[in-house]
Order: C-alpha cells, then sequence, then structure tokens
C-alpha cells in the first residue's frame, strides 16, 4: 500500500539508468527497464489470521496468482494472470525449510513448501521467477479470503460487470455493473463450482477485472487521505504476509 502511494504521487518522474546486464533473444539485445517494479499477489483460499502451520508442508495452496507490473515512469500498473494449475518446476523444502530438491508439479502448491508465512511467498515467488525466465519481482503480498472483504470496504466497494449468474449463489449480485461490498467481494473472486462453465480460467477473467477496479478505487482513496494507506494495512495486517 505505502509502495503504490508513491507510485501514484505526484511526484516527479525517476530518471532510470541503463542496467548493466542484457536479455538477448533471437539474436537482438535488449536492455531491461529499471522503471518498472513488479509485486507478487497471491490469494490463499483459506479465512482466518495468516499464521504458522508448525511445519514446512502446510496444506495452504496459492489458489490465485498474478504479478502486478508497475510503470513508474507513465504511472501505470499492468495485471499479468498466472493459471494456479500451471505446471511447473518449484522447489521442495524439507526438515528445517532446508531446500530439499524440486518437484514438477501445479503452481498452486509452491506455497504448501514453508510454514505458511514468508518462506512459503517465498518459495512461490521463486517459483514463478524460474517460471518466467529468471525474471526479478522485487516485492510479494498474499492475503488469505478474509482480507478481500476488509480491503473491498476499505476503497468503498469494487465496481465490476457481473456476466456470470450468481442467482443462486448470491441473489444480492445482480447481472450488469453493480458495487461489491465485503462478502460479495469475497463471493465473487472465490467461487468456481456451480457457475457457468466452472473454469478456473473463467474466474481467473473476473480476478482481473476485480484488481482493476480495486487499484482505481485504491488511488482515489491514496488521494482523498494521506492516512489511508497505513490505516487499511493495519486494518488487513493480520490476513496478509509480505516483505
Amino acid at each position: 500500500l505505502l509502495f503504490l502511494e508513491s507510485t501514484f504521487s505526484t511526484s516527479q518522474d525517476p530518471n532510470p539508468t541503463q542496467p548493466g546486464k542484457t536479455i538477448v533473444r533471437d539474436g537482438v539485445e535488449y536492455f531491461p527497464r529499471t522503471d518498472v517494479t513488479t509485486v507478487l499477489l497471491a490469494g490463499v483460499d483459506e479465512p482466518g489470521h495468516m499464521e504458522d502451520s508448525g511445519s514446512y508442508n502446510n496444506d495452504r495452496e496459492a489458489d490465485m496468482v498474478a504479478l502486478l507490473i508497475f510503470d513508474e515512469t507513465n504511472k501505470t500498473v499492468n495485471v499479468l494472470m498466472l493459471n494456479r494449475d500451471t505446471m511447473v518446476t518449484m522447489p521442495v523444502l524439507g526438515l528445517g525449510g532446508k531446500p530439499a530438491g524440486t518437484m514438477y508439479g501445479q503452481l498452486a502448491l509452491a506455497h504448501t513448501y514453508g510454514s505458511g508465512l514468508e518462506d512459503s511467498s517465498e518459495n512461490l515467488r521463486q517459483t514463478v521467477s524460474d517460471f518466467l525466465y529468471g525474471i526479478q519481482i522485487d516485492y510479494y503480498v498474499t492475503l488469505n479470503m478474509d482480507a478481500i472483504g476488509i480491503l473491498n470496504d476499505a476503497v468503498g466497494g469494487v465496481t465490476v460487470t457481473v456476466t456470470d449468474d450468481f442467482s443462486e449463489i448470491d441473489p444480492d449480485i445482480k447481472m450488469g455493473q453493480t458495487v461489491l461490498t465485503g462478502q460479495q467481494a469475497v463471493t465473487y473472486v472465490q467461487t468456481r463450482q456451480g457457475l457457468g462453465d466452472q473454469l478456473n480460467t473463467t474466474r481467473m477473467k473476473r480476478h482481473r477485472e476485480y484488481m482493476t477496479g480495486f487499484l482505481d478505487a485504491m488511488k482515489k482513496g491514496i488521494n482523498s487521505s494521506g492516512s489511508f494507506a497505513l490505516d487499511t494495512y493495519e486494518a488487513v495486517d493480520d490476513y496478509v504476509v509480505t516483505d
């Protein structure tokens, strides 16, 4: 939240320097931009406070994984959605949380290696970085289901266009453009079974739309109050793990 506050402030644009490391693709050399910041956003399909599981192999999967790409020069953000079912190679943690090789499996499982706190998020970040050809991921934010409602209401609700029929699940979520309140936001981003084609790829479209609407609402909150970022972070602190 504090990073967002600085990103969308009216301060002077940064003047990035050209890095020494280049990327060569199809015989063409590219210099990576230094005015881009990436944040890994992961959603764990579990309620309650974020707590230590007591082991280095927990049962909390990353149900939603996305990379937020902040362009600090143009003051924009793009969202790269990553399917939880993507098959990837991930680090495995053994006794004492020490590296114990790798395994091939669903991206969602990368979060299960660790205590469910920082080590699980670091393991997921490393997995996503390796999958995206070693891209640097600057920060991570991992949150659980209860955080969604808190954040949603902190920004005054999030506007989305509902295209799936939620009448059997929550009749208050009407078709067309609507502003979601706390529990409605959780239902909107979580539900897959019994809704439409029930595919995760369809749910990912709702995730993207919701995040876009949330970021728009958050920018308004940041501009309206100097304490917005800190107040919101304090409200959601127990439900989020971040570096």
